[in-house]
């Protein structure tokens, strides 16, 4: 196994070894997909009708980090089907996967946001209208002007404390939005 120099970015591994997957560069995927990887290339190897490979892994970096890769190959095969050589190129997508990540962790807020607008709000509103349906055309329903607006203080500080809820969320999402532009 044969690769070019410029795909080592962040980790090393050797050009001119065994296809093996205890070779150097194998051994930079990450456990969780280097069988799975390793399968798929040695299963698009052998069977002599497959004419390319793709493959989407994780890399554990010199640093501790993660990359991740989409890695494609053309399998160039003799008359008898046998692979002679793959050619093909590996692109790092880590920037687009850490992107879809803030993404999807963006979403979960805002579903949790959606929630607490259309559930959580609506307790202590649906309280605070009631009562002041109540006081203007019940007579109060047997509650004293007093204990109404007790009441309605005790829904209104609720519906305060959920609206700073959904507040401190909102701002999860500007300070996530603020560290990608300083990124």
């Amino acid at each position: 196994m044969i690769r070019g120099k410029g795909y080592g970015h962040g980790f090393t591994y050797g050009t001119g070894e065994d296809f093996s997957i205890d070779n150097s560069l194998f051994l930079k995927i990450h456990p969780e997909d280097r069988d799975e990887v390793w399968n798929s290339l040695n299963k698009a190897h052998q069977d002599k009708q497959t004419n390319s490979w793709e493959a989407e892994y994780r890399l554990l970096l010199s640093d501790g980090s993660i990359a991740y890769f989409i890695d494609r190959c053309q399998i160039l095969r003799d008359e008898k089907g046998e692979p002679l050589r793959t050619v093909g190129s590996a692109l790092d997508v880590t920037t687009s996967r850490q992107q879809l990540e803030r993404i999807k962790e963006q979403n979960k807020i805002l579903r949790e946001i959606g929630w607490l607008q259309s559930h959580v709000i609506r307790a202590p509103l649906s309280r605070i209208m009631s009562l002041i349906f109540l006081a203007n055309n019940l007579g109060g329903g047997g509650k004293s002007k007093d204990e109404i607006m007790q009441l309605i203080t005790e829904s209104a500080n609720e519906l305060d404390e959920v609206i700073r809820q959904i507040t401190d969320k909102t701002n999860l999402i500007k300070d996530e939005d603020r560290r990608d532009l300083i990124d």
